[in-house]
């Protein structure tokens, strides 16, 4: 049961299991910038079990290659390093993506 005061939304315990375990972004690409550690991997994390693919960049190799183990064995998650403050290294990770809707820009790091 839904109830709605002072611009929120309450809900009964059971709809908000039903809601949570329903994949609300099965289809849909997320790339989150700063992905690699912190709350942007957390975020991935996230999209991952909402049933989004996720790509996620950062600026060393190194993290990238954890934050892959960490969302790992994924197969809807992809890393590459991506400095976001250069046009062209924006460019190879959305090319990465081409013909998949993307859901989410920047993780606040």
């Amino acid at each position: 049961m839904l109830r709605h005061s002072a611009g929120h939304v309450e809900m009964s315990r059971r709809d908000y299991d039903e809601f949570m375990n329903e994949k609300h972004l099965e289809n849909k690409v997320a790339i989150v910038t700063g992905g690699t550690r912190g709350i942007g991997r957390a975020i991935a994390a996230r999209l991952l079990e909402e049933g989004a693919s996720v790509a996620v960049c950062g600026l060393r190799q190194k993290s990238v290659a954890a934050a892959m183990a960490f969302l790992a064995p994924e197969e809807r998650v992809f890393g590459m390093v991506a400095d976001v403050s250069k046009l062209e290294d924006v460019r190879s990770l959305v090319d990465n993506k081409v013909g998949e809707r993307i859901v989410l820009g920047e993780a606040v790091r």
